[in-house]
This record gives C-alpha cells, structure tokens and sequence, in this order.
C-alpha cells in the first residue's frame, strides 16, 4: 500500500532505487583531471603573472628594453636594435648589420649590467637607466633616457649618436667602417668605428680629439695600453684590422674611435684630415719640381706666375727669351719646410702661404741701347697649390 505524508508535511521527491557506486579507476580518473586542470589553469596564472610583474611599470619596461638594445647590438642584429630607438626620417646607411659586425671585431660588447636602479625624469613615464658593459676591453659606464609608456611604446631617446662633421672631406673618399660616405649627417648606434680616406695622400688630424674631453664616468687607462686615457673614446691611429684599399696599390690608414657615451661625437669636431708625412713631402717636392721647370725657362712669362712681359717702369722694354732666374739660399731652405694648406671645400686641393722668392736678371732696350738689367721687385712666383684629387696630382700656381 502506498503511503502519504501527514497533512502539513512536504511532499518529498519521489524515492529512487539503489545508487550504483563509482568504480575506484573512474574516481582516480575525475580526482586525476580536476588536479590537472586546476595545475594548467593555476600555471597560466602564474606565467601570465610573472611576465606582467616582470615589466609592468615604466622601471622595468626601460630596464628590460635597454638590456635588449644592449643585447641586440653586441649580436650585431640592426633590425632588433632599431625597434628601441626612432630612426625616422634619418640616414640609416650606418646602421646596418654590416656595420655592428666591424664595430663588434674592432671592440665586441660584452658583460652587459643594467642597474635596477633607476631614476624618474620630467614623468613617470620618463626613466634613467645606469648600465656597464665591455667594449673591447674598456669599461663604459653611462646612462640611457627612456620613454615607457606601455609594451608597445618603449623607446630609448638617446639610443644614436650623430656623426655630423663629415663636410670637410670632399674628394678624399671618406669611409666609416667600409661604408663610404658624403658630406651628411648620420646616426650610428654606441659602438666602434674605423674611420679611413681612400685617397692615400691624407689621413686624420686626431691631435686634439681627446682634450679636454667631457664622460659620465671618470675612465681610467685600460691595462693593455697605458697611453690611452679615455675609456669611453680611445683613439689608435694604425693599420685597420681589415685594411681598406685606397687604390690598387697603397692602403689606407685608419683611426679607430670608440663612440659608446653621449659626449663622443662631440670631440669628431675637433678631427680633421691632414696630408701624411709622406703626402707632406709629396707636396713639397712637386712644388719644387715645378718651380725649377719655371726658374730653366728662359720666357717672360712663366707658367710658375713669373711675368716680366711688358714696359717697366723705368721705361725698359724686356727682351723675350733672356730672363736668366736664380733660387736664392732662404727660398731653397724654405722649399723643404714648406707649410702645407688644405682647402676646406676642396681638401684635396693643397696650398700653402709661404712666400718664395726668386733672383732674375733680363736683357732689354732703354732709348734706344741694349743693356742687362736685374729684377728689383716683381717677377716672383705665385702661390703654389697641388690638386691631389688627380692622379697623379697636379701643381698649378696663382
């Protein structure tokens, strides 16, 4: 008989049969999953967590970045370098993988330390970043200046440095770590540079590169070279690693600079080309060769700028063909200390200020009557200049 509840009592949902029991596997197997999900949602949270700690504040999204810079630059990748710094609208013919690589063979980076220890700037987005590295056995120090405003916008504003004084080596075929170059400005990222001149007559007046110059941190000498001073711009005037060839038969020269701090290239200008001792005596022999083709000429007029064509003053009238020339002792003497010149928008064009004279005598009619005569004034040479841009160079005088 079936029975009923009381009045007033609920009625309860109908009764079921016997429960059947899980199996021991099939609860292993739900426990098993459940701890397996609860492991792969619990990790996710913790890998999401982590890489958000690692870089979400604009501390350590500028630390992490100019590491990375760093990184990218000691592995000589250009494209990942240049994702941390606003190369737009500029030259980017110096930054290329090709050239990192030569600054990486000239003076690897190495031992990358950025300090945890940074500094707000005019925002909480602007931050300083300390960092030390190796640079060829030199130790820099410096800082970097970086915008962090979120993942996709960090940039380190002053990540480039400029090489802008390259208006002054027309014609001399400058090169920058084997990338010629012209009369322009362009940005480079921190590293070591082999400057050279293909022409083989010049190389880099570099005598006052290093005064006075200005670094973050005090350098001292590196061990290996008690002569160099600076550890953050070392200059070394010698034979580049890997030779540049100037012209089928001569090598140019390479002076090595070492730009890693904001106040490098400031000291580029202060660097400038110069004739080398060989070019220096080059010069001063072409000029006296000339001079002594101008003194065995005879003519009035020379090609040296010696002119004693026309009436004197004294009313003498020269006879062509009787100028009798003479180098005295002084402008002998002077014609092996003859100070060279360079022309700022020719440099390869070399003159000098120095005044040589030269002793004449000529032949000529005064009313009437022949007689000899000697040059008191006038008749000397012009100002020699020899164009080394030719080959071989040319003398011309004015």
């Amino acid at each position: 008989m079936q029975q009923f509840p009381p009045p007033g009592v609920p009625h309860g949902p109908a009764p079921q049969g016997p429960r059947r029991k899980l199996s021991r596997g099939a609860l292993i197997g739900i426990i098993s999953g459940a701890v397996a999900l609860v492991l792969l949602i619990g990790g996710s949270i913790i890998g999401v967590a982590a890489s958000i700690g690692a870089r979400s504040t604009p501390e350590t999204r500028a630390v992490a970045a100019v590491e990375e810079y760093l990184t990218a630059l000691s592995e000589s990748d250009a494209e990942a370098a240049l994702e941390y710094v606003d190369a737009s609208g500029q030259v980017r013919k110096l930054l290329t993988d090709k050239v990192l690589q030569r600054s990486n063979e000239l003076a690897p980076i190495s031992g990358i330390t950025v300090s945890p220890e940074t500094k707000s700037g005019r925002s909480e987005y602007d931050v300083t970043v300390s960092v030390s590295f190796q640079a060829g056995g030199d130790t820099v120090k410096r800082t970097f200046d970086v915008y962090s405003y979120s993942e996709e916008s960090v940039r380190i504003s002053d990540g480039l440095d400029l090489i802008s004084d390259t208006y002054g080596y027309d014609g001399l075929g400058l090169q920058v770590n084997g990338v010629e170059l012209e009369a322009e400005s362009y940005p480079v990222f921190p590293g070591s540079y082999d400057f050279t001149l293909a022409n083989p007559y010049f190389t880099f007046d570099t005598s006052k590169l290093n005064a006075n110059h200005p670094s973050d941190e005090p350098a001292e000498a590196p061990e290996t070279d008690a002569e160099t001073t600076a550890a953050a711009l070392s200059i070394q005037t010698a034979k580049a690693e890997k030779p540049v060839k100037a012209t089928q038969n001569a090598e140019a020269e390479g002076t090595l600079i070492k730009m890693y701090t904001k106040d490098d290239t400031e000291m580029l200008f202060t660097m400038s080309p110069k004739l080398t001792p060989e070019g220096e005596q080059t010069f001063r022999d072409l000029v006296r060769e000339s001079l002594n083709a101008c003194i065995a000429d005879t003519s009035l007029k020379t090609a040296c700028g010696m002119d004693l064509s026309g009436e004197f003053q004294d009313g003498i009238i020269p006879t062509e063909g009787t100028a009798h020339r003479t180098l005295p002792a002084e402008s002998d003497a002077l014609l092996n200390e003859l100070t060279p010149v360079l022309d700022f928008e020719n440099p390869a064009v070399v003159s000098t200020y120095d005044y040589l004279r030269v002793d004449t005598t000529i032949e000529g009619e005064l009313d009437g009557q022949r007689g000899k005569a000697e040059i008191l004034f006038g008749g000397d040479p012009g100002s020699p200049s020899v164009d080394f841009g030719q080959d071989p160079p040319v003398v011309s005088w004015r």
